[in-house]
């Protein structure tokens, strides 16, 4: 274009209808990887889709687009956003495609998506992904809602990436109370354990509600009762659903506003490999990747450590200590946690193995077995405190090996503890994990030394 003339270029726009919006008539380019935006307008019967492009933002040219359909006749229904990879069969891939999160219902709980009843399951769903996104730091996939007339009537049946997770049994028109034994005692109905916390529960007919409640019972409907399952897999699944992909649409929503935080990663796929797992890391025990600013800088700082996922985990929680302990503390301001005792703490530090890329805890199968058993009494014991603090050494190690035992239960390192929070000490894990033998002759063994980013300051 030559200097100072000035060209107008027309821009043609596809307005599609109903019964055109195929996958073969989209306008995307192959091998696009995105979401395509469209307008949803309507004038009198008819029903179209006026492309907008990629992306969600309206262009100029857009709004005078919509303007002129507008003056013609049309109205603006909403958006429509349809993702999609660009490189498609159209014809095979629903059968390859596999839906993230899917949830099965039996016949008799059908009436939770019944559109004349107001779809109050889809409803909630809608509502439970924002929580989730809120707590977890991203946005989970849609959930997939569909009856299997195999499943008893009243089961419904979870499913991960179509492998089955958990399972329950819904009755609609009852209650679900949950108490103690005595409690459960004074009430009429069916014997079963919450399917969430695994408190002991029973279904109860509408009339003993009253009497349930009197007794301190916690009564929940059945709807609240699927929903607080499906949440609590969702989150305790969050590493299982943050794939590679989704880690590089967090950062590249990210690039936007920090460029200079993240543009080293989104470029080389090796680094963004790593990343991805180190926020599985987090997700699995728990820990908000909502402050991505803040993870995504500390690894840049400690680079050198990026080989070993486990090493740089734990430099991204002494980062996120403040976050970590207030979603710890009550509302005073207090944790309750057990301490491992000091001789404890010494054969497992003394049990670390360095391998390559890091080290792993090397206990036999028994003393494995005496740990979760010393665990276990330990939270009997004191009303199962929902932390156990440890040393720095041992607790990335501690938490891998005790964490698919005691699921609800934290660790946090004594290098986490933040100004501010009140620490209380509910008892302590006492023992040994090793016969008489075995345990003077580790003890003559020296004791290992942390490695040298314990020390390190930032």
């Amino acid at each position: 274009m030559e200097t100072g003339k000035i060209e107008e270029q027309a821009t043609t726009f596809s307005l599609l209808t109903t019964s055109e919006l195929k996958g073969e008539f989209l306008p995307w380019s192959l091998g696009d990887r995105g979401q395509q935006s469209f307008i949803k307008l309507k004038r009198k019967d008819e029903v179209a889709y006026l492309y907008a492009g990629v992306g969600s933002v309206l262009h100029a040219e857009v709004q005078k687009a919509l303007m002129r359909l507008v003056n013609e006749g049309w109205s603006a229904q909403g958006e429509v956003h349809v993702t999609f990879e660009g490189d498609r069969d159209m014809l095979t891939d629903r059968f390859l495609e596999r839906d993230a999160i899917t949830i099965e219902l039996g016949t008799s709980l059908l009436p939770l998506v019944d559109p004349y009843a107001g779809t109050p399951l889809l409803e909630r769903l809608n509502v439970l992904r924002d929580e989730i996104a809120q707590a977890l730091g991203f946005v989970i996939p849609s959930i997939n809602v569909k009856d299997n007339l195999s499943l008893e009537p009243n089961a419904y049946l979870i499913r991960l990436r179509e492998s089955p997770v958990t399972s329950g049994e819904l009755y609609l028109e009852r209650f679900l109370a949950m108490g103690s034994l005595d409690q459960l005692g004074a009430i009429k109905g069916w014997s079963m354990l919450e399917p969430t916390y695994k408190m002991n529960a029973k279904w109860i007919e509408p009339g003993e509600r009253e009497k349930a409640e009197e007794a301190g019972c916690i009564v929940q409907g059945a709807l609240n009762v699927l929903i607080t399952h499906i949440d609590s897999v969702l989150v305790a699944h969050g590493k299982d659903i943050l794939g590679l992909q989704e880690t590089h649409d967090l950062l590249s929503r990210l690039s936007v506003s920090h460029p200079v935080v993240v543009e080293e990663f989104l470029s080389d796929a090796k680094k963004l490999r790593k990343v991805r797992k180190v926020l599985q890391n987090l997700l699995a025990e728990n820990v908000s990747i909502k402050d991505l600013v803040t993870i995504m800088e500390i690894v840049g700082d400690n680079a050198e450590d990026l080989n070993a996922s486990s090493l740089m985990t734990e430099h991204v929680r002494r980062g996120l200590a403040h976050q970590i302990c207030w979603s710890l503390a009550d509302r005073e301001g207090i944790i309750s946690a057990l301490a491992l005792s000091e001789s404890l703490e010494k054969e497992l530090s003394a049990s670390l193995v360095d391998a390559l890329g890091g080290a792993y805890l090397s206990l036999q199968k028994e003393s494995e077995e005496q740990l979760i058993s010393l665990v276990r009494k330990s939270l009997e014991e004191h009303e199962h405190p929902p932390v156990i603090i440890t040393g720095p050494a041992v607790r990335i190690y501690l938490s891998g090996l005790l964490g698919s035992y005691f699921p609800h239960l934290a660790f946090l390192s004594t290098e986490e503890i933040t100004p501010g929070v009140r620490l209380h000490a509910a008892g302590q894990v006492k023992g040994s994990l090793f016969p008489r033998g075995e345990k003077e002759a580790r003890a003559d063994r020296k004791p290992r030394k942390p490695r040298k980013f314990w020390n390190k300051t930032d």
